[in-house]
């Protein structure tokens, strides 16, 4: 791998969505915490999937579970976000307008902390690869990640966990590590600035980010 295309995939954005009601908490703790340490949170996840995260040992970090790290997409519009738009994720049933992105940087995780691992597939599947050198980046599937199109199809049935790749934040990432908050509409954007007015990060409306 080049330096250039190295510094690439470091540039790349990624993407944490939350419940609009988990801000108030995020405001006043300063950041987001993973699910292990986070009271009273709105979960915008599958209960099940949720279960399989507390039970799932993360490779490099021993006696740690998924649910002790704070969870990025490489992407916005995920399946995730597809499953919340449709109503079928039973804690979270008023639907993607009440979903917000903290967008940040992987340059900018990695010059805040080395406790970070990636995966090349929803992390919950056994077949998904972990990794910790960012060399490895090149092993996501990046035109899947780039195209908003990844229900599987009887030519590749593998589209959906691809596209759930993740890059996985040991415990706790700070406000100040996200360029921005983005929102459906200009109702959640004035509800978001009012909560996060103290922070340098930009809130925007891009409803293109949304089914």
């Amino acid at each position: 791998m080049t330096i250039n295309h190295h510094m690439n995939f470091v540039e790349k954005p990624i993407y944490h969505i939350t419940h609009i009601n988990n801000l108030m908490s995020i405001s006043e703790k300063g950041g987001l915490y993973c699910d292990a340490q986070s009271i009273n949170h709105q979960s915008v996840s599958y209960p099940a999937i949720k279960e399989r995260r507390r039970n799932k040992e993360v490779p490099f970090f021993p006696g740690l579970f998924l649910s002790d790290f704070v969870p990025f997409y490489f992407t916005n519009r995920s399946p995730m976000l597809y499953a919340i738009h449709t109503k079928c994720v039973p804690d979270c049933m008023d639907g993607q307008e009440s979903i917000i992105y903290f967008v940040a940087t992987i340059s900018t995780i990695l010059n805040y902390t080395q406790d970070y691992c990636f995966t090349d597939g929803h992390s919950v599947e056994e077949i998904s690869n972990f990794y910790r050198e960012l060399s490895d980046l090149d092993k996501i599937d990046w035109q899947l990640i780039n195209d908003w199109s990844w229900h599987n199809t009887p030519e590749d049935n593998d589209k959906k966990r691809r596209k759930q790749a993740e890059f996985l934040v040991k415990s706790f990432v700070p406000l100040q590590l996200f360029d921005r908050i983005v929102v459906y509409n200009d109702e959640i954007k004035r509800k978001v600035e009012s909560l996060f007015s103290h922070c340098s990060m930009s809130i925007e409306e891009n409803n293109d980010w949304y089914y």
